[in-house]
């Protein structure tokens, strides 16, 4: 079994090395500790994590309920609120947000890891597409990857393939019309990509050349897609075209 990865979100840094401390002593990863909304999100899409641990009241312009909202609605990554506000107000506004769980500081190892394993196995059963069996890849072709959809081996042109974005050991294949969520990690992916027609420019993302529409100075667009680009990406990326 892959060792889950867990951010931490929390703006009072010694409240965060203790939380570090008791996941890494029941095995789990922490894979980075911020303080901000914004950070998070970048944090997020920078090394995906399987779980966050969420504090509710951080630094910055956005609370950790405004950020349980983003992440509810943009990620498939189930997440735990931390506070030491247990009143009815804070709870009925965090619940809005559907966490995985919520927990009142002061925090112990034991009741931290049966959180976080109860919502673990709660969100393997809401979104079972992420079982070893579905939307696994098979094979690939000269125009094409196969994947397996339940009892199906659907076709997936390259040509329709827009965009490749890391979720952990999973990949999400972009098309204009769909996503799909494989089990496979982006590096196996790109092994079997057509290496002239697709390129790595961020940590998390690959594109399809010929769908790129615009190239900022830290993302591109394709449609109306923006994906963060790589700042060491950039010049390789205007060549890579320009020999297309």
């Amino acid at each position: 079994m892959k060792d889950i990865r867990v951010l931490i979100v929390e703006d009072e840094l010694i409240i965060a090395e203790a939380l570090a401390d008791m996941l890494r002593k029941v095995g789990y990863e922490v894979t980075d500790m911020v303080m901000s909304a914004e950070d998070a999100l970048a944090a997020i899409e920078n090394n995906m994590p399987d779980m966050i641990l969420l504090d509710i009241r951080i630094k910055g312009e956005h609370n950790g309920i405004w950020l349980g909202d983003k992440i509810k609605r943009n990620y498939q990554i189930p997440f735990v609120y931390l506070t030491s506000h247990g009143d009815r107000r804070t709870v009925e506004e965090a619940i809005q947000t559907q966490p995985a769980g919520y927990i009142l500081k002061p925090i112990e190892k034991e009741g931290l890891y049966a959180t976080i394993e109860t919502a673990l196995y709660n969100h393997s059963l809401q979104f079972p597409n992420k079982s070893d069996d579905t939307n696994k890849p098979i094979f690939s072709t000269k125009d094409a990857l196969f994947i397996k959809d339940e009892y199906l081996l659907v076709k997936m042109k390259f040509e329709d393939l827009l965009y490749i974005k890391a979720q952990g050991n999973y990949v999400e294949l972009h098309t204009s019309k769909k996503k799909n969520l494989v089990k496979q990690t982006l590096k196996e992916l790109i092994s079997i990509l057509p290496q002239d027609h697709y390129m790595q420019i961020h940590r998390s993302y690959v594109v399809n050349l010929h769908k790129v529409d615009t190239i900022g100075f830290s993302q591109i667009s394709i449609g109306d897609q923006h994906i963060p680009l790589g700042k060491d990406k950039r010049e390789a990326l205007i060549a890579r075209l320009q020999r297309l």
